[in-house]
């Protein structure tokens, strides 16, 4: 039975991961979403270098980390799309749904426009605090999301070389 071991380094991740997130989310304000927004396309971003640098399974596991988490990305925050395919992304439901429970004022999703166009508004006193709230939230869950593909694109890739006959054909030439 295989069972799940876990590194010390990936434990604090994962808690400051949570940290992070519960503070973000119980008290959204424009530098919260301005921060994490940021650091989301960063990481992205290295993803897109490591994939460059790396070789072997650490380079599957960015290959799958960028494609999933620019996809979310691009669904749930990208110019168009937040209007258009954002509000059907299953982690804005979530988000909602945690919004209620924080007691949060969740904006209609038929009636709210693009988050972009009125994130400028986010900045100002008493200003459209959900709006922050979804863009930390939606960063968040890209960082979730990327990480899961990222893994389960190497468990895909991992699984392919142990049970295809492609080593066997290999190893006969």
């Amino acid at each position: 039975m295989n069972s799940v071991q876990l590194s010390i380094r990936a434990v604090f991740a994962v808690t400051a991961f949570i940290a992070v997130a519960c503070a973000a989310l119980a008290k959204p304000s424009f530098l919260w979403a301005s921060a994490l927004w940021t650091l989301t396309m960063a990481v992205l971003a290295m993803g897109l270098v490591a994939i460059a640098c790396r070789r072997d399974r650490s380079r599957i596991f960015w290959m799958g980390f960028s494609l999933f988490g620019w996809g979310h990305m691009i669904l749930t925050l990208a110019p168009w799309f937040d209007d258009n395919t954002g509000e059907f992304i299953l982690t804005r439901q979530l988000l909602d749904l945690a919004g209620h429970a924080l007691g949060h004022d969740v904006a209609e999703i038929t009636t709210m426009p693009g988050i972009w166009r009125n994130l400028p508004y986010a900045s100002t006193p008493g200003g459209y605090t959900y709006l922050t709230y979804l863009v930390a939230g939606q960063s968040l869950f890209t960082l979730l999301v990327a990480t899961v593909g990222g893994f389960a694109t190497r468990c895909i890739s991992d699984a392919g070389d142990q049970n295809s006959g492609c080593n066997a054909a290999q190893n006969a030439t």
